[in-house]
């Protein structure tokens, strides 16, 4: 039995999010970005100064007129470039947005089979506290589905699929009239495309994992995750190490700069666009109990 390491930040999955290798980055390029479109503001201030400068004196009519049309023009020059760094950062802060949703993911798929994989389904050959790591069985699909309803509000746009979409679409149209409430626009419009999208076996892969400890005679070796096998069922104990890793191809929906954070090109049954590849994981603890109870106890009798 190999308890559940604290592999996570203490605080969360969101500490890990924030601090992970894509969120690093993308401090880094929206650092960058800020700076230079902070600094082509300085220069578009510096180059209307003599216009400004013989406005304010009214002298010199022709001088002025001049120096106008030179600042328009060093503007046509720079605008270009402050247009990029504006793009830069904006699919910076959406792919920062989308970094923390798959995380978030993870963590609802980890919650998920700690209490799916303790479930008796010896008819899928998956008993109590054994997994099969295969698409179409019930353990499975219920740890990949949490990851997926996860990634939702993220998703990029998937117009043809299964019918699953508009089921999701009907569920949330059924949950404000149970409120009396008229659903938002977004429902009709984006949620059955973007349910798909996740639901895309190209765009959302969930994989279950057993932790491996690191080895003692290493210094500062690391724990692994290790994915279950396909063909075969895993068991843990009540409270092993249960890992799950999701991997979500994020949607780039800026133009222009989307193909500095690519990973791919989407084609047209998985989604639209430029998308870049992000992963992450979660470790939590088996919920399975152990079935046998204790003695029943016995109370002494008077003779």
């Amino acid at each position: 039995m190999t308890p559940a390491p604290d592999i996570l930040a203490p605080d969360g999955w969101w500490w890990a999010a924030l601090t992970g290798p894509v969120a690093r980055g993308c401090m880094a390029v929206g650092v960058v970005s800020l700076v230079g479109i902070a600094l082509a503001c300085v220069v578009v201030w510096r180059l209307g100064a003599p216009g400004r400068a013989a406005t304010r004196g009214r002298i010199l009519p022709a001088l002025v007129a001049d120096a106008r049309a030179t600042a328009t023009i060093e503007l046509a020059l720079v605008f270009p470039l402050m247009l990029f760094l504006a793009l830069t950062l904006a699919q910076t802060t959406y792919l920062m947005g989308d970094n923390l949703f798959v995380h978030y993911a993870s963590f609802s798929a980890a919650r998920a089979a700690i209490v799916q994989i303790p479930l008796d389904r010896a008819f899928d050959g998956e008993p109590a506290n054994a997994i099969i790591d295969a698409p179409s069985l019930a353990k499975h699909e219920a740890i990949r589905a949490a990851a997926v309803a996860a990634l939702v509000p993220a998703a990029g746009l998937l117009e043809t699929g299964t019918a699953d979409g508009d089921v999701y679409a009907a569920g949330l149209t059924q949950h404000y009239a149970a409120y009396g409430m008229a659903p938002p626009a977004w429902i009709a419009a984006t949620a059955a495309s973007r349910y798909r999208y996740a639901n895309a076996p190209f765009n959302t892969a969930v994989n279950v994992c057993r932790y491996v400890e690191p080895d003692p005679a290493v210094t500062g070796a690391e724990g692994t995750l290790v994915r279950l096998p396909a063909d075969a069922a895993y068991t843990f104990g009540p409270r092993d190490a249960v890992g799950v890793i999701v991997t979500h191809q994020v949607s780039l929906s800026v133009p222009y700069v989307s193909m500095i954070f690519s990973s791919g090109l989407h084609t047209p049954a998985t989604g639209r666009g430029r998308y870049a590849t992000v992963s992450a994981s979660c470790i939590l603890t088996n919920e399975g109990v152990v079935d046998a109870l204790p003695p029943l106890p016995t109370l002494p009798r008077d003779p």
